[in-house]
């Protein structure tokens, strides 16, 4: 073990009287997070009195060892007698929330314990008056919402019974006005405004006239694409007509100056 994770009384007691007076426990509640945040602020208000050499790890750290001893000790009274746990006292009372009874014997040195315990108990007496003060200030705050339902409750039956003086009548307010329901034999109304209506009908129609001139201009397309093929495919005809032709009459030219050398000879 290094100086650094060594732990003196002075130390040690300095802690517990921190937890007690942050009340630390109750803080935890058992959740991580608050139990980080606990133990950090332990290690802060120890760096304030002057012990700094602790962090929050270490102190978490030493207090599960003290808690198991405490533990250990409350399943085996004998383990006092042979191994006597100085700090017994003080994790009893931070677990209890009370102050130890005066009756029992304390192995830690008289003076620093009764001064430690002194402060403790005054630092305790302080923090329960303050948790009382802040109790008593939430149950007010509670008792003038119930007496605000109250006046509430009261005054809606006499609105009704009263005659309506205004056409709208005097509503509390917690209470929000229900959306409107429908049967079952009804159509419920559209909740669309009517320019909405109308817009979605405009575009419907818009997008119809888009539709039909794309379809136009590809029929025209189409057409001419079809017109310069039947032109092109008749002059492809008429020049192979052409050329059988001339073919032709070449041909039958040739047969015919033929024909007549042969005569002669």
């Amino acid at each position: 073990m290094t100086k650094r994770n060594m732990w003196s009384y002075d130390e040690t007691l300095e802690m517990l009287n921190v937890m007690l007076e942050q009340e630390s426990l109750k803080a935890m509640n058992g959740r991580p997070f608050r139990k980080d945040k606990a133990f950090r602020l332990v290690c802060e208000e120890m760096i304030h009195r002057g012990y700094n050499t602790k962090d929050p790890k270490q102190i978490e750290n030493r207090w599960k060892n003290l808690k198991k001893r405490y533990t250990d000790q409350q399943k085996d009274p004998d383990l006092a007698e042979s191994n006597p746990f100085q700090f017994y006292d003080e994790i009893d009372m931070l677990m209890k929330g009370k102050p130890p009874p005066p009756t029992a014997p304390s192995s830690s040195p008289p003076a620093v314990t009764e001064s430690k315990l002194y402060s403790l108990s005054i630092s305790r007496d302080t923090e329960v008056e303050l948790v009382e003060a802040e109790q008593s200030i939430q149950d007010d705050c509670e008792d003038d919402m119930a007496n605000i339902e109250e006046i509430d409750k009261e005054t809606e039956p006499e609105s009704k019974s009263q005659p309506a003086m205004s056409s709208s009548p005097r509503r509390s307010r917690r209470y929000r006005k229900r959306p409107p329901s429908y049967r079952r034999d009804e159509t419920p109304k559209s909740g669309l405004p009517p320019y909405k209506l109308a817009t979605e009908e405009e575009a419907y129609r818009n997008q119809k006239k888009l539709i039909d001139y794309q379809f136009g201009l590809y029929s025209k397309a189409q057409e001419e694409s079809d017109r310069k093929f039947l032109n092109m495919s008749r002059q492809i005809l008429d020049e192979s007509n052409r050329k059988f032709q001339s073919f032709l009459d070449k041909f039958l030219s040739g047969n015919g100056a033929g024909s007549q050398s042969y005569s002669k000879h």
